[in-house]
């Protein structure tokens, strides 16, 4: 791996007992963790890419932002915009 070894990311493979992370729902993270963080609001359907990306590559991704913005929010910004 081209990752360095020791790094901020390889002390969260090592907590507990084993180098997985187990969730309350069963699934095991392996590896560090990303943080994701969008100024200015998330969609609903950019949360769903992390969580799809979490299910296939085994990595734990924390998502936070501003505002959450459902699509009619987001044609509301839009319509501010023009304005």
């Amino acid at each position: 791996s081209a990752r360095k070894k020791g790094g901020a990311t390889d002390k969260w493979s090592k907590l507990g007992n084993s180098a997985t992370k187990s969730t309350s729902n069963g699934s095991h993270y392996v590896g560090g963790r990303s943080i994701v963080f969008m100024v200015g609001g998330l969609s609903y359907s950019e949360l769903r890419v992390c969580r799809d990306i979490m299910e296939k590559e085994s990595r734990e991704i924390i998502a936070g932002s501003t505002k959450f913005v459902s699509p009619v929010d987001f044609v509301d910004d839009l319509y501010t915009l023009s304005n």
